[in-house]
């Protein structure tokens, strides 16, 4: 894909550099994200082991962001050095930082609470300072989702960082303020990019990604798109009427109880929301009753370890474990066909951040990240049929 002139504003600018920028859906974000980290680690030499974070709300984005780099590097178009980049949820971040700052290995609490400590120990603690000093630049995707303490936390870290950043995220697409209505002390997603423009005046806050890609070939979904994000963000009381009407002539899917699926419906880039838990299991049950393939879609936040982790080690006490011998009880007691057995092992040393090439798996790295990482979003891989079902939230 050719960068457009405000995309390459962004991936081309020094690691200095602090951006804001407004990235609709479909507009090539995480692709320029990748691209950036590529310049930063190549052209402004930063280390992506130790100088870069990046960091997401959502498990799937930050397993997206993996998987496509990983394509990447097996492709050759960019250094394997990348695969060692910080790309955490501010979940999996908060609970790394803690263990890094304090030495606990036993954290206490839910993810809520350590975000809340990770953030006091930024503004209090003279290590944690330290440790944040050493990054040279700071990424931070899907920005109109960050509200209360993950708004405070980042503020935090840009604040104490003291180097460039890029802030990446669609306002028409925040909707997680919700979640503070009860707390008006806590920082909204408005609050959060005014505190941002206010503390930092260097910000280039000029930068919108406008070309749409995925509806590029259909002029009508592309008019639509458009005008919908107008009227979301113009956030006037008779918007909602007036988006209402653009999709009046769309197709009936039928009822909740009785749906009409196409079959064209059938892959995994189809997905019905719902207005809460109740109507997904009510749809579920349908689709189950017309044997039409479906995947529930977990909280964005929600950590899955896979069943196979635990066979795979059960019984070994070593704190390494050699390829030779992970294979071998990976074909003995998994080997199913599921998953092929450098596949993986090429996982195991992904999540421990150890290089391709290594021989030895540090299983004392795999229980910590075990612990703090979303560590693995294949374990959730839609196949290429389902039809995804979530709700609005």
């Amino acid at each position: 894909m050719d960068l457009t002139g405000e995309q390459k504003k962004v991936v081309f600018a020094g690691a200095s550099a602090q951006l804001l920028v407004q990235a609709g859906p479909g507009t090539g974000k995480t692709h320029c994200l990748l691209k950036r980290l590529e310049f930063l680690a190549e052209e402004e030499e930063l280390e992506p082991g130790s100088e870069i974070l990046v960091l997401s709300f959502s498990v799937a984005a930050v397993a997206e962001v993996k998987s496509r780099l990983k394509d990447a590097v097996e492709k050759e178009s960019i250094t394997e050095d990348l695969l060692r980049t910080q790309i955490r949820t501010f979940d999996s971040f908060a609970s790394r930082f803690i263990i890094a700052v304090t030495g606990q290995e036993s954290l206490a609490g839910d993810y809520e609470t350590r975000i809340e400590k990770a953030t006091e120990l930024i503004v209090s603690n003279e290590k944690a300072m330290e440790e944040l000093q050493r990054y040279r630049h700071v990424l931070v995707d899907e920005i109109q989702d960050l509200v209360g303490s993950r708004a405070e936390m980042t503020l935090q870290i840009l604040r104490q960082v003291d180097c460039g950043f890029t802030l990446l995220g669609d306002s028409a697409q925040g909707i997680y303020d919700f979640q503070i209505s009860k707390q008006p002390d806590a920082v909204t997603s408005t609050e959060f990019l005014n505190q941002v423009r206010e503390f930092f005046p260097e910000l280039d806050t000029n930068i919108e990604f406008q070309r749409n890609y995925r509806v590029r070939d259909n002029p009508v979904l592309e008019e639509i798109s458009e005008k919908g994000r107008k009227l979301i963000l113009n956030n006037k009381p008779m918007a909602a009427a007036y988006l209402f009407e653009e999709y009046q002539f769309l197709e009936s899917l039928g009822e909740l109880s009785n749906p009409s699926v196409p079959d064209n419906f059938i892959n995994n880039r189809s997905c019905f929301l719902c207005r809460d838990n109740g109507q997904v299991y009510r749809l579920a049950s349908c689709l189950k009753s017309m044997d039409r393939p479906f995947r529930i879609q977990k909280r964005r936040d929600e950590k899955t370890v896979p069943s196979w982790v635990g066979w795979l080690f059960l019984g070994w006490s070593s704190s390494e474990i050699s390829k030779r011998d992970c294979i071998s009880l990976f074909e003995d007691r998994l080997g199913d066909g599921s998953m092929d057995s450098q596949e993986m092992w090429d996982l195991l040393l992904r999540i421990v951040r150890q290089r391709k090439n290594s021989r030895l798996l540090n299983l004392n790295l795999l229980r910590q990240a075990l612990k703090t990482d979303a560590v693995f979003p294949e374990a959730e891989a839609p196949t290429d049929r389902d039809i995804i079902l979530s709700t609005i939230h």
